[in-house]
């Protein structure tokens, strides 16, 4: 196997400080949202992360108008056990 050059080793540490940067930038603009918009940000990250521990409820209105109402229960859904 070969060892990783000292060119490699700087890539790596540019493409880490990069992600920093990014995840820095990103919690900056996340708190200039208004807390509402943060707690729907942070429901719907749930959903995504973890599906079998948020329940979902869509409803459309004959009008169109949808609501989805995103519910984290921390239990998991469909869950196996041993």
């Amino acid at each position: 196997m070969q060892q990783p050059d000292k060119r490699s080793a700087e890539i790596v540490r540019n493409e880490c400080e990069l992600a920093e940067a990014i995840t820095d930038a990103i919690a900056d603009a996340v708190m200039r949202l208004p807390p509402a918009v943060q707690s729907r940000l942070l429901a719907f990250i749930h959903l995504m992360e973890e599906p079998g521990t948020t329940l979902a409820e869509l409803e459309v209105a004959p009008s169109g108008v949808m609501r989805l109402a995103l519910t984290h229960t921390g239990i998991r859904t469909g869950a196996r056990t041993n």
